[in-house]
Protein backbone atom coordinates (compact mmCIF):
# COMPACT_ATOMS: atom_id res chain seq x y z
CA UNK A 1 0.00 0.00 0.00
CA UNK A 2 1.47 3.13 -0.72
CA UNK A 3 -0.46 6.80 0.48
CA UNK A 4 0.17 10.10 -0.39
CA UNK A 5 -0.21 13.63 0.66
CA UNK A 6 -1.42 15.51 -2.40
CA UNK A 7 -2.83 18.45 -0.51
CA UNK A 8 -1.82 19.60 2.92
CA UNK A 9 -3.73 21.11 5.04
CA UNK A 10 -4.22 24.86 5.70
CA UNK A 11 -2.37 26.14 8.59
CA UNK A 12 -3.85 26.09 11.99
CA UNK A 13 -2.91 29.19 12.97
CA UNK A 14 -2.92 32.25 11.05
CA UNK A 15 0.01 33.44 12.34
CA UNK A 16 3.25 32.84 14.86
CA UNK A 17 1.83 35.59 17.63
CA UNK A 18 0.20 32.74 19.89
CA UNK A 19 2.56 30.91 19.31
CA UNK A 20 5.54 33.37 20.41
CA UNK A 21 3.30 34.18 23.45
CA UNK A 22 2.66 30.71 24.60
CA UNK A 23 6.77 30.55 24.36
CA UNK A 24 7.58 33.95 25.85
CA UNK A 25 9.47 34.95 22.85
CA UNK A 26 8.98 38.92 21.90
CA UNK A 27 6.79 39.81 18.81
CA UNK A 28 9.68 41.27 17.20
CA UNK A 29 12.09 38.40 17.54
CA UNK A 30 11.63 36.32 14.64
CA UNK A 31 14.95 34.63 14.41
CA UNK A 32 12.83 31.48 15.57
CA UNK A 33 9.61 31.44 13.43
CA UNK A 34 11.12 28.93 11.13
CA UNK A 35 11.81 26.71 14.14
CA UNK A 36 8.26 27.53 15.95
CA UNK A 37 6.50 26.22 12.30
CA UNK A 38 8.85 22.95 12.36
CA UNK A 39 7.62 22.32 16.05
CA UNK A 40 4.03 22.94 15.36
CA UNK A 41 4.54 20.70 12.27
CA UNK A 42 5.98 17.93 14.49
CA UNK A 43 3.27 18.64 16.92
CA UNK A 44 0.33 18.39 14.58
CA UNK A 45 1.58 15.06 13.00
CA UNK A 46 1.29 14.04 16.92
CA UNK A 47 -1.16 15.12 17.43
CA UNK A 48 -3.51 13.64 14.24
CA UNK A 49 -1.38 10.19 15.59
CA UNK A 50 -3.08 10.51 19.07
CA UNK A 51 -6.75 11.45 18.07
CA UNK A 52 -6.42 9.02 14.96
CA UNK A 53 -7.79 11.63 13.02
CA UNK A 54 -6.93 14.28 10.48
CA UNK A 55 -7.25 17.56 12.03
CA UNK A 56 -8.01 19.56 9.01
CA UNK A 57 -8.94 18.75 5.73
CA UNK A 58 -6.14 17.14 3.23
CA UNK A 59 -6.44 15.43 0.16
CA UNK A 60 -4.69 11.70 0.40
CA UNK A 61 -3.98 9.49 -2.61
CA UNK A 62 -4.12 5.96 -1.31
CA UNK A 63 -3.20 2.82 -3.88
CA UNK A 64 -3.31 -0.58 -2.50
CA UNK A 65 -1.76 -3.44 -4.76
CA UNK A 66 -3.67 -6.96 -5.12
CA UNK A 67 -6.77 -5.11 -3.43
CA UNK A 68 -10.13 -7.41 -3.55
CA UNK A 69 -11.76 -4.09 -4.00
CA UNK A 70 -11.46 -2.90 -0.59
CA UNK A 71 -9.74 0.36 0.09
CA UNK A 72 -9.60 1.70 3.39
CA UNK A 73 -9.11 5.68 4.15
CA UNK A 74 -7.73 7.69 7.11
CA UNK A 75 -10.93 8.62 9.38
CA UNK A 76 -12.82 11.27 8.62
CA UNK A 77 -13.43 10.91 5.08
CA UNK A 78 -15.52 14.30 3.47
CA UNK A 79 -15.16 13.06 -0.14
CA UNK A 80 -13.94 11.17 -2.48
CA UNK A 81 -12.52 12.64 -5.86
CA UNK A 82 -11.40 9.63 -7.82
CA UNK A 83 -11.32 5.52 -7.80
CA UNK A 84 -9.40 4.07 -10.22
CA UNK A 85 -8.24 1.07 -11.26
CA UNK A 86 -4.31 0.69 -12.39
CA UNK A 87 -3.02 -2.15 -14.87
CA UNK A 88 -0.16 -4.45 -14.82
CA UNK A 89 2.12 -1.46 -16.28
CA UNK A 90 0.34 0.89 -14.32
CA UNK A 91 -2.03 2.56 -17.08
CA UNK A 92 -5.26 3.81 -15.18
CA UNK A 93 -8.21 2.01 -15.96
CA UNK A 94 -11.30 4.35 -15.02
CA UNK A 95 -13.87 2.27 -12.44
CA UNK A 96 -16.96 4.92 -13.30
CA UNK A 97 -19.71 4.96 -10.85
CA UNK A 98 -19.11 1.38 -9.64
CA UNK A 99 -17.63 1.87 -5.96
CA UNK A 100 -19.12 3.32 -2.85
CA UNK A 101 -17.88 4.54 0.37
CA UNK A 102 -19.32 2.28 3.16
CA UNK A 103 -19.34 3.87 7.02
CA UNK A 104 -17.01 7.07 5.53
CA UNK A 105 -14.03 5.18 6.05
CA UNK A 106 -14.01 2.47 3.47
CA UNK A 107 -14.53 2.80 -0.70
CA UNK A 108 -15.70 -0.71 -1.92
CA UNK A 109 -15.42 -1.43 -5.48
CA UNK A 110 -15.76 -3.80 -8.32
CA UNK A 111 -12.31 -4.19 -9.72
CA UNK A 112 -11.52 -4.63 -13.00
CA UNK A 113 -10.27 -7.97 -14.47
CA UNK A 114 -6.50 -7.65 -15.14
CA UNK A 115 -6.18 -4.76 -12.53
CA UNK A 116 -2.73 -4.89 -10.28
CA UNK A 117 -4.56 -1.82 -8.00
CA UNK A 118 -6.89 0.67 -6.94
CA UNK A 119 -6.37 4.60 -6.33
CA UNK A 120 -8.69 6.58 -4.52
CA UNK A 121 -7.86 10.24 -4.32
CA UNK A 122 -9.94 11.53 -1.21
CA UNK A 123 -10.42 14.41 1.26
CA UNK A 124 -10.55 14.06 4.83
CA UNK A 125 -10.41 16.71 8.20
CA UNK A 126 -12.03 16.18 11.72
CA UNK A 127 -13.13 19.90 11.29
CA UNK A 128 -13.65 21.67 8.16
CA UNK A 129 -11.92 25.20 8.96
CA UNK A 130 -9.37 26.68 11.70
CA UNK A 131 -11.89 28.03 13.53
CA UNK A 132 -13.99 24.36 14.48
CA UNK A 133 -10.69 23.18 15.99
CA UNK A 134 -11.51 22.71 19.61
CA UNK A 135 -9.89 24.68 21.61
CA UNK A 136 -8.61 21.50 23.82
CA UNK A 137 -7.04 20.60 20.09
CA UNK A 138 -5.30 23.80 19.87
CA UNK A 139 -3.63 23.85 23.94
CA UNK A 140 -2.54 20.83 23.11
CA UNK A 141 -0.78 21.59 20.03
CA UNK A 142 0.28 24.99 21.91
CA UNK A 143 1.53 23.82 24.76
CA UNK A 144 3.53 20.67 22.92
CA UNK A 145 5.24 23.52 20.34
CA UNK A 146 6.42 25.91 23.87
CA UNK A 147 7.51 22.41 25.32
CA UNK A 148 9.90 21.35 22.66
CA UNK A 149 10.53 24.94 21.88
CA UNK A 150 11.87 25.51 25.77
CA UNK A 151 13.64 21.91 25.96
CA UNK A 152 14.62 20.89 22.15
CA UNK A 153 15.59 17.79 23.42
CA UNK A 154 14.35 15.46 25.74
CA UNK A 155 14.48 16.16 29.56
CA UNK A 156 16.90 15.54 32.38
CA UNK A 157 15.14 13.21 34.84
CA UNK A 158 15.25 15.30 37.91
CA UNK A 159 18.53 14.69 40.22
CA UNK A 160 19.88 12.49 36.96
CA UNK A 161 21.72 13.03 34.28
CA UNK A 162 19.55 10.49 32.23
CA UNK A 163 17.15 12.04 29.58
CA UNK A 164 13.38 11.16 29.86
CA UNK A 165 10.45 11.05 27.86
CA UNK A 166 8.14 14.12 28.55
CA UNK A 167 5.42 12.57 30.91
CA UNK A 168 2.26 12.02 29.83
CA UNK A 169 -0.37 13.96 31.72
CA UNK A 170 -2.82 17.21 31.85
CA UNK A 171 -1.31 17.96 28.20
CA UNK A 172 -1.84 14.85 26.93
CA UNK A 173 -5.45 14.35 28.16
CA UNK A 174 -6.71 17.25 26.43
CA UNK A 175 -7.03 14.93 23.20
CA UNK A 176 -8.99 12.66 24.88
CA UNK A 177 -12.47 13.60 23.85
CA UNK A 178 -11.72 13.95 20.04
CA UNK A 179 -10.08 9.96 19.85
CA UNK A 180 -11.29 8.08 17.01
CA UNK A 181 -10.02 4.67 18.85
CA UNK A 182 -7.88 3.98 15.94
CA UNK A 183 -4.47 4.88 15.17
CA UNK A 184 -3.84 6.94 11.94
Amino acid sequence: MDEVLITPPPPLFDDLALMRQQCKIDDDLTEEDALLRVYLGAATALAELEIGRPILPQVWERTVYGADGVVKLRPDVIGVESVVALGRRGEEMPIAEDWWLERGRRVICARPAGAAAVRVRYRCGAWRTPEQVPQGVQNWLLLRVATAYANREAVLTQGREQLAALPRGFVDGLLDPYRSGERL
